[in-house]
């Protein structure tokens, strides 16, 4: 959880994929660390959101990734729609971090804010609670929880 570089009254939040010197790159959507991509574990149940540019329902795969020997879920496209961005290498400067969204079909991380400076980066987020419409349901992620 960091301060987002373009406007550091936002907080963002990603995993962190790349530190000091650390080649990121991005290709038709596919992660790859200092050359190597991630390796994939198995599938995950793929799961419904709501495209965030058109709110219409959008099926969205699930794999588990292994970083580093910890597996964490990410969301990709099943089929039909273009990578989300052209493909990038970044080479993270010292003190930075490079933050990738586990959901690779419609990331908001590094990719459109830049790397962010590690010092900033004051807490770690062990899980997040979405609304019950999903991650964009901005109202639904302060009801209580019973």
């Amino acid at each position: 959880m960091c301060p987002e570089p373009k406007a550091p009254e936002r907080i963002v939040l990603g995993r962190v994929i790349g530190t000091s010197n650390d080649e990121v790159g991005f290709n038709q959507g596919q992660l790859r660390l200092n050359g190597h991509g991630l390796p994939t574990e198995r599938s995950c149940d793929a799961f419904d959101v709501n495209h965030p540019k058109t709110s219409d329902p959008f099926h969205q795969g699930c794999s588990v990734e292994d970083l580093e020997g910890k597996l964490y879920q990410r969301g990709n496209a099943i089929a039909g729609l273009p990578p989300p961005s052209p493909p990038s290498v970044t080479t993270v400067d010292p003190g930075r971090y490079f933050l990738v969204s586990d959901n690779r079909q419609f990331p908001f991380d590094s990719r459109d804010y830049g790397t962010v400076e590690s010092l900033t980066c004051k807490e770690t987020v062990v899980f997040r609670l979405w609304g019950k419409s999903g991650y964009f349901d901005q109202q639904g992620r302060f009801e209580v929880v019973h």
